[in-house]
């Protein structure tokens, strides 16, 4: 939490607040794919989802790198 990345025109930051919402990637992916989610191998894999906040908004393309702007709030 706290890493800003570069890609495009935009830049995001990771935020504390971690992704659980299950229904919407059930409705995705399936029940099972879920279950071998949350699955001790799964969970080894961190195969959770991340949140990110939108820190100055720009353009995205297919392609574009991604860059560190500031690791854990330090530039």
């Amino acid at each position: 939490p706290g890493t800003q990345l570069f890609t495009g025109a935009a830049i995001i930051e990771f935020t504390f607040i971690p992704h659980n919402d299950s229904k919407k990637f059930v409705e995705h992916f399936g029940l099972d794919a879920m279950k071998w989610r949350n699955s001790t191998i799964g969970k080894e894999r961190h195969l959770r989802n991340i949140n990110a906040k939108v820190v100055h908004s720009g353009i995205i393309r297919t392609g574009d790198t991604l860059s560190k702007v500031r690791i854990n709030g330090q530039k």
